[in-house]
């Protein structure tokens, strides 16, 4: 007895393709939310380590801690290491201190190596009206205030829950290499803007911040990061703002590739 086999007809192909597609389509927003929410997980966990940090230095040293790479290093005059190399090279980060100071969300320029320390969380400096009512981080371009220069204060936060310490951050007006990429400064002064490095809502449309109490805050682009004091914003299209402002769109940043 001769056994017959049935080759498909291309209407049937075409229809398991369709079928195919379709389901692709119902399910790779579903996967690639799910794979977002897992970056943003991870980065939560990163900026909780570098809040702990933070804390753990502040505590030793007498309420300060590190934002700007032009620092006092052990009563010298003279400038090293940016926020998270202060912070490694006194212990309180690992070694290899970028593999948890950097959002897995954010890219970082292919122009500079793994290793490099301007490709990371951004550290909150002169857009914070606490620091700039007590002199604290009153500098713009590598000048800095005589009164603590490279450093913030815990015990000026007016409002902890408040206040950011560290943020998901983008360049803005930075160096060709980090604009549009993960850079480790929001410094915007509410008086006069200076933008170098701003929070990024990556992670759906929302930024992940540390804030001076030691939590970290999920916050969405829109008009309540102001109640953060983090005046701008990007979203992920990359353009940015000032929501403090009645039209606050003031830009697009043009990322290098």
């Amino acid at each position: 007895m001769k056994s017959f086999r049935k080759n498909f007809t291309l209407i049937e192909l075409l229809v398991v393709i369709a079928i195919i597609a379709i389901l692709a389509a119902i399910l790779l927003p579903t996967l690639q939310s799910a794979r977002e929410r897992g970056k943003s997980s991870s980065c939560i966990a990163n900026l909780k380590n570098v809040a702990s940090a933070n804390r753990s230095y502040a505590d030793a040293y007498d309420e300060f801690f590190p934002v700007d790479g032009l620092v006092v290093w052990e009563n010298t005059t003279v400038n090293h290491y940016v926020w998270s190399q202060n912070l490694a090279k006194t212990g309180f980060l690992p070694e290899r201190y970028w593999a948890v100071c950097r959002c897995p969300s954010i890219p970082k320029s292919a122009a500079v190596p793994e290793t490099n320390n301007v490709s990371t969380y951004g550290v909150a400096v002169t857009f914070m009206d606490d620091y700039q009512k007590e002199g604290l981080v009153n500098w713009k371009s590598g000048t800095r205030s005589p009164a603590a220069p490279g450093f913030g204060k815990y015990t000026i936060f007016r409002n902890p829950s408040r206040a950011v310490t560290h943020a998901d951050s983008i360049g803005c007006g930075a160096a060709a290499n980090y604009e549009g990429y993960a850079y480790y400064q929001i410094d915007c002064a509410s008086s006069t803007p200076f933008y170098q490095g701003i929070p990024f809502a990556i992670h759906n449309d929302a930024a992940n911040y540390a804030l001076a109490d030691g939590h970290i805050a999920n916050i969405r682009a829109g008009s309540e990061v102001v109640n953060y004091h983090a005046y701008f914003a990007a979203k992920k299209n990359l353009q940015y703002f000032d929501y403090r402002k009645s039209s606050p769109y003031l830009g697009t940043i043009h990322r290098v590739k």
